[in-house]
């Protein structure tokens, strides 16, 4: 297959041979058609071979024979000899094959011992005792970077697959794409030792947060008595004494208090049949966010202290406001991590407020907590607002037996002027859904009736108790506008005996 650097130069051929058949056509010159035909070919083939020149033609092929790159640990964990005999096996197979194959030494860092087409190898350092990190996926990483893209990939990986820094190798593997990675395993020196793999902790902290940490320790045997420390910037807050078992053992440390804006967190482990210490510590680095900052809401903001006092107590960051300090958007939730209503009821906000609130911890994750009172959930009216979908309860009225039964029987105009147009709806429509919208806030036991009235009346609810009120809101819905006069009277003289028939006081 053949390939080109600069193909826009092959546009020139076209044009050249356009240009020589212009020229041929209105030449001056008296040569024989034959000659001139020669003439304009013999001029468009040099002009054409000039512009496929420039073009910079390569001639690609097909091959099955990956790149590969030698990756080969030399930390402290592998033995001296190991480490010579590992070099020694990766030289022979990179002088048979020096143009597709490139050798790497890693310990905590990577670095090139032999290039691709190199057929000399740099000298490479045998590890030293103050390798005492192994970064397994820094170093995959690198070799991932000098693999040719025109060629099938592949790492051969010499370690004991011990890493003690850097990020886990599993997942670096997984986003290598297109790289098969092939292990040759190296024992560990023979003599027992243990080793901190990795430290977990909590993706974000805040400064005086309680957390867990855990770490993961590796041994080469069963060590009866080993000791794991936790430092946080150089000073020992916890300690645990377990037995280690071979492989990999889950150490955890609850009830750890994150101090300062920046910690430097150290696992270290400590055993008597440890024979290599190099591999004995991890660290790493975490920065802490600001304390927590917590608004209270409370129309009588000096009866809410007593509740901001308790929070200060646990270093967390208070501030009271009335309800008209409750911002109006995004910018102004985005200094706190939770807002509490105390004593607000909804009629206090604006409608503005509450959907600002509403957004802010469904798009944004803010924290919204409400205190039960007198002015809170129903009883401070926050039934069908934005805020009454961030509660964890759902806002209905109770039903007490001392509460009277209701009769409720709406009576609705529909004659023609109801199709007037008012506030973007016919008024037909919002009567319709006025009355829908008592219907919805009855309870079960009270009683309901709705007539539409023009010339006559009709009866669309019948007054009583509403088992569906949502077949009844559809009727309700479906009423227009379009008959004759207003007839008051009419309507009323007909709603009157309908009442005295099912009022619980006729009976009294």
């Amino acid at each position: 297959m053949v390939d080109f650097d600069r193909p826009g130069f092959l546009l020139l051929i076209p044009a050249a041979i356009l240009v020589q058949w212009l020229g041929t056509r209105h030449s001056l010159t008296r040569w024989p058609n034959r000659q001139k035909a020669w003439c304009a070919l013999l001029r468009a083939l040099i002009f054409s071979l000039l512009a496929l020149a420039l073009a910079g033609p390569r001639w690609l092929t097909k091959t099955t024979e990956p790149a590969v790159v030698l990756l080969r640990d030399i930390s402290a964990s592998i033995g001296r000899d190991m480490q010579i005999k590992n070099a020694e096996t990766a030289a022979k197979f990179a002088a048979s094959h020096p143009e597709r194959v490139a050798e790497v030494a890693f310990a905590r860092e990577p670095q090139v011992v032999r290039g691709f087409g190199e057929s000399k190898a740099r000298e490479a350092p045998l590890a030293e005792k103050d390798d005492e990190e192994t970064d397994l996926s820094a170093a995959l990483e690198f070799a991932a970077t000098l693999l040719p893209a025109d060629r099938p990939a592949r790492i051969v990986l010499f370690s004991d697959g011990i890493p003690t820094a850097g990020r886990n190798p599993i997942e670096t593997a997984a986003q290598l794409q297109n790289v098969e990675i092939d292990t040759v395993p190296v024992p560990a020196l023979s003599e027992k030792d243990a080793a901190v793999v990795s430290i977990k902790l909590p993706n974000s902290l805040r400064e005086g947060e309680i957390f867990d940490l855990s770490a993961q320790v590796f041994s080469t045997s069963p060590m009866p008595a080993a000791s794991i420390r936790v430092y946080q910037n150089d000073l020992l807050v916890s300690e645990v004494q377990r037995e280690l078992t071979k492989g990999v053992s889950e150490v955890s440390f609850p009830n750890l208090r994150a101090e300062g804006r920046m910690a430097l967190y150290e696992v270290e482990v400590k055993a008597p049949e440890d024979s290599a210490v190099e591999n004995n510590r991890k660290k790493v680095a975490v920065a802490h966010s600001g304390r927590p900052r917590v608004l209270i809401i409370d129309r009588n903001p000096t009866q809410a202290e007593s509740l901001a006092q308790a929070m200060r107590a646990s270093e967390v960051e208070v501030e009271i406001r009335p309800p008209d300090g409750l911002a109006t958007d995004i910018e102004g939730f985005e200094a706190f991590d939770l807002i509490v209503f105390s004593e607000a009821p909804a009629a206090d906000f604006s409608d503005e407020q509450m959907k600002t609130l509403q957004r802010w911890v469904k798009d944004f994750g803010g924290a919204f907590l409400m205190l039960g009172g007198e002015e809170s959930f129903g009883a401070g009216g926050y039934f069908r607002t934005p805020l009454s979908t961030l509660l964890p309860v759902r806002i209905e009225r109770e039903e007490r037996e001392e509460t009277p039964v209701v009769a409720l029987l709406v009576i609705l105009d529909r004659s023609g002027s109801m199709s007037a147009p008012a506030g973007g709806q016919t008024k037909m429509a919002l009567a319709n859904e006025g009355a829908a919208l008592a219907l919805d806030v009855l309870q079960a036991k009270d009683l309901f009736g709705l007539l539409a009235v023009d010339t006559r009346v009709q009866e669309v609810v019948p007054l009583g108790r509403i088992s569906d009120k949502v077949g009844a809101s559809k009727r309700i819905a479906g009423i227009s506008s379009g008959g004759g006069g207003i007839y008051i009277y009419t309507s009323l003289a007909e709603a009157l005996p309908r009442l005295r028939e099912k009022s619980v006081f006729s009976k009294t």
